[in-house]
């Protein structure tokens, strides 16, 4: 529901903007060149096209990945397609919904620049986590490693006691506060 009232709020300011735009362009221009329209028109609408394959996709993608039936994953999407990789890359359900999962990878990913280190071991936020066995647990698995040197979001959903860390609301708020922490200057 909110990506559609997103994209309708979307839609609706760019034309308006680009109605101002166009009437002052058609104005300086005189009433007989219309090209403008023409050219503007197709741009636009080339863009919603794409925005709205590029959601059904995403959906499709995520739902494929997420959704099994009867033991089996669904095979929805073509495996060589270019479009579908691109998709699971930069999957906007993923993006939106896992904001817990990027805040362990930036800050598993900052343990490794001395800079940064320092900075977290003074967070009082990094320091909780750091007492927390799951968390020690998680961040020295070599499986894991793999997928945070990567930033492999999928790898690291996909295990459990990840899933189990993650949904713990007060270890999510010290990822975000030490998250931050991490990328301050």
């Amino acid at each position: 529901m909110g990506t559609i009232l997103v994209f309708i709020g979307v839609m609706v300011s760019v034309r308006l903007l680009l109605g101002r735009f166009v009437v002052v362009v058609n104005r300086l221009i005189g009433p007989t060149p219309r090209r403008i329209d023409a050219v503007l028109g197709f741009i636009l609408g080339g863009l919603k096209v794409s925005l709205i394959a590029y959601l059904l996709i995403s959906a499709l993608s995520f739902v494929e990945d997420n959704v099994a039936g009867s033991g089996r994953e669904l095979g929805l999407s073509p495996a060589d397609s270019i479009t579908f990789s691109a998709v699971r890359k930069y999957n906007f359900f993923e993006l939106v919904q896992y904001r817990p999962v990027k805040d362990l990878l930036r800050i598993a990913q900052s343990l490794g620049d001395p800079a940064k280190a320092a900075r977290l071991q003074r967070d009082p936020a990094f320091r909780a986590l750091a007492q927390d066995p799951r968390f020690e647990h998680t961040l020295e698995d070599d499986s894991m490693q793999r997928a945070i040197e990567t930033g492999d979001t999928r790898a690291l959903l996909r295990r459990d006691e990840v899933l189990k860390l993650l949904q713990t609301p007060a270890i999510a708020a010290r990822l975000r506060a030490a998250s931050d922490a991490a990328q301050q200057p």
